[in-house]
């Protein structure tokens, strides 16, 4: 193999034969060397660093009486698809802005959407939210948009 690889470079012309016979310098290796090195860390760091990714979704507010001491709590409840209920998780924070003002959430109960057939609907699920921030009574029964955190993996795990 090593006669045939001899005969092939001698069919080429000097110059071919002249670069394929050169030794990489040393600024070179040290140029390829640090070229490399700076790929692989963005890589490393795009598969370590997390990208969090919100949905907007529209929360219909309730209020719920409790039981125990008649002070009256704030609830919402939101839709998602199957796609976008996986990454959320039960006591999760859930953030709202209606009139300027910020009311901060956590999520408290995920329940698949059940059909009239009585057959699990898989592609919906209500999301429940109560609020940790007091809510006045005056935007009940309205309609919040709240940013809810779907997806908090790293931009490589997404694309691999």
């Amino acid at each position: 193999m090593n006669e045939n690889f001899n005969a092939d470079i001698e069919l080429r012309s000097e110059k071919v034969r002249n670069m394929i016979g050169l030794i990489p310098s040393n600024i070179e290796r040290i140029g390829i060397s640090v070229i490399s090195t700076v790929i692989g860390l963005i890589l490393f760091l795009a598969y370590i660093i997390p990208y969090p990714q919100y949905k907007t979704v529209p929360v219909k507010l309730y209020m719920a009486k409790a039981a125990s001491d008649s002070i009256p709590s704030v609830y919402g409840i939101c839709y998602l698809s199957g796609k976008e209920i996986k990454g959320i998780k039960t006591g999760q924070e859930v953030k709202f802005e209606a009139d300027g003002q910020l009311f901060k959430g956590f999520v408290s109960q995920i329940v698949p959407v059940i059909e009239t057939n009585g057959s699990i609907k898989k592609s919906n699920y209500q999301i429940r939210i109560y609020f940790m921030t007091p809510v006045e009574s005056g935007i009940l029964d309205l309609t919040l948009n709240g940013k809810i955190l779907v997806s908090n993996q790293s931009f490589l795990k997404k694309i691999l």
